[in-house]
């Protein structure tokens, strides 16, 4: 199931994301995680600023006048003798970035392995192939044409970025098929353990933190879920949860060069590598307001660990 930041914060009595866990996903019907190597959870999502900064340079010239003589010495007009220029720098910041599944040593796109279980038994033939763990190849792919938005809440800054049209899908390493009475192949291989394409979603993070979520959900984001071994037609509704923990120690905007002037518009979050799980659900989740709770609660528990450990290392 989809682990909640509410269950952590309860255990130091943080009532600041009841509402939030009031919210949460009631039916969640499948999960993933990573598959640690050494013990070690390689970096799988990339977030990259694919933001671009264009400087325009305007020059301004302003004549100069000084008198214009006869040819006797007598001043009977002006005229131009030299000019003042002004140059003016103009830059224009265009926000753009793509959040997609890679491998754990590069950051061009990948398919990694992952971790992916049914919550719920499948039904049919397939339904003993199908429990427990499965092996998944992984993939996500969406890009964001908009700059983060802060949001304060008490004294912590919330930022949420709005991804466009993107894919999430889980495609089982071995294919499977069926097999008649006399043991043989009967219908096509199957391996679409879950796929699901959404028009938007919003990436969620709290300032100087570590942690950010991917959240989509319908009918708001038009999410479509699709699979070889379960059917969605009855269901009406839809979200997905991914939690990400990014490498750098927190997930910052990029700084504009501080040497231009004039500079308009905002720019993305900097490029960084991150662990991913996740949950998928067949109801409604909370909010980005409520989500935004649940995070701020999580960084509330980050804050109050460091202190503990300072006052017992004291």
């Amino acid at each position: 199931m989809i682990v909640r930041p509410v269950l952590i914060t309860a255990a130091i009595g943080a009532g600041l994301l009841a509402s939030a866990a009031a919210a949460a996903p009631s039916r969640t019907f499948a999960q993933f995680s990573q598959i640690s190597v050494k013990n070690v959870t390689p970096k799988i999502i990339s977030l990259k600023n694919l933001d671009t900064i264009k400087t325009t340079s305007v020059t301004t010239k302003t004549p100069n006048y000084g008198p214009l003589l006869d040819k006797k010495g007598k001043v009977i007009g002006q005229k131009i003798i030299g000019y003042n220029s002004v140059t003016t720098k103009s830059t224009l910041v265009t926000p753009k970035s793509e959040l997609y599944s890679t491998n754990g040593s590069s950051t061009a796109f990948a398919t990694p392995v992952v971790n992916f279980s049914f919550l719920s038994a499948v039904q049919g033939p397939f339904r003993s192939i199908l429990a427990g763990t499965q092996k998944a190849y992984f993939s996500l792919d969406t890009f964001s044409t908009t700059a983060p938005v802060k949001t304060t809440i008490g004294s912590l800054n919330i930022f949420t970025q709005t991804f466009g049209a993107g894919r999430i899908s889980f495609t089982r390493t071995v294919p499977v098929q069926l097999y008649t009475s006399t043991h043989k192949l009967n219908g096509p291989a199957r391996s679409n353990l879950l796929t699901i394409a959404f028009n938007s979603a919003q990436l969620i993070a709290a300032g100087s933190a570590t942690t950010f979520s991917l959240l989509g959900s319908t009918p708001g984001q038009s999410l479509t879920y699709t699979s070889d071994f379960m059917n969605f037609q009855n269901s009406a509704d839809y979200d997905f949860s991914l939690t990400m923990t990014a490498a750098n120690p927190s997930l910052s905007i990029a700084a504009v060069d501080p040497t231009l002037t004039n500079v308009t518009g905002a720019r993305s979050f900097n490029t960084t590598k991150a662990s991913v799980s996740g949950g998928f659900a067949a109801s409604s989740v909370p909010e980005p307001e409520s989500w935004a709770m649940m995070i701020a609660g999580m960084a509330l528990v980050g804050v109050s660990l460091r202190r503990r450990k300072a006052s017992i290392a004291a």
